[in-house]
C-alpha cells in the first residue's frame, strides 16, 4: 500500500494570495479574439481559437460558400488588443503601427494559408486588419532584429465582407 500525503491549504495561509491573476491585457486580447470570431461566425465562416497559446496564431477560420459548403483550407488570425490605439497610430499615413517578433513575422510569412494580422481597439470596439504575406516587408533572413513593425490600414476594418475577400485568398483546393 502506498500512502501520499497531501499539504492541506488553509484559507488565512499567505500562500494563497499568489495565485495567478487574470490582467486587464489577458480581458482585452479575449475581446480582441471574440470580436474577429464573432465577425467570422456572423460573416457565415466557421471560427476555431487555437489551443496553442503563443505561438503566433490565436484564431483559424474556415470559409464557407454562400449555400453553406465547407471549403478547404483556412485564414490564420494573430490579433492583437489594445485599449491605447491612439498611441499606435501614424497619423500621416492612417495606419497603425505594431511591433511584432521577427520570429513571428518568419514563420507567418512561411504559412501556405493566409495569414491576417488584426488589430482590435477595445474602446472603440473595431478591428483593422492586413494580409501577412502580400502587405508585410520581409526582413533579410540573417536579420539580428528582434523585432519589425507592421503596418495596418486604418481602411481595412474587420467586417463580414472582408471575410469574403480573405476567402478568396485561400488556396483552392486540388481535384483528383
Amino acid at each position: 500500500m502506498i500512502v501520499v500525503k497531501l499539504a492541506a491549504v488553509e484559507f488565512g495561509d499567505e500562500r494563497m494570495t499568489q495565485r495567478k491573476k487574470r490582467t486587464r491585457e489577458h480581458v482585452i486580447g479575449d475581446l480582441g479574439e471574440n470580436w474577429v470570431e464573432r465577425v467570422a461566425l456572423k460573416a457565415g465562416f466557421a471560427a476555431f481559437r487555437s489551443p496553442l497559446n503563443d505561438y503566433g496564431v490565436d484564431l483559424y477560420v474556415r470559409p464557407v460558400s454562400d449555400d453553406g459548403v465547407v471549403q478547404a483550407g483556412w485564414i490564420e488570425f494573430q490579433v492583437k488588443a489594445t485599449e491605447s490605439l491612439e498611441r499606435l497610430i501614424d497619423v500621416a499615413n492612417e495606419r497603425i503601427a505594431i511591433p511584432v517578433y521577427v520570429r513571428d513575422l518568419f514563420i507567418w510569412l512561411g504559412e501556405f494559408y493566409p495569414v491576417v494580422f488584426s488589430v482590435y481597439d477595445a474602446v472603440e470596439e473595431v478591428a483593422y486588419w492586413t494580409y501577412v504575406q502580400r502587405d508585410v516587408v520581409r526582413p533579410p533572413s540573417d536579420t539580428l532584429q528582434v523585432t519589425q513593425t507592421i503596418y495596418v490600414p486604418r481602411s481595412n476594418v474587420v467586417t463580414k465582407a472582408a471575410f469574403q475577400e480573405f476567402a478568396s485568398w485561400v488556396p483552392k483546393a486540388r481535384r483528383t
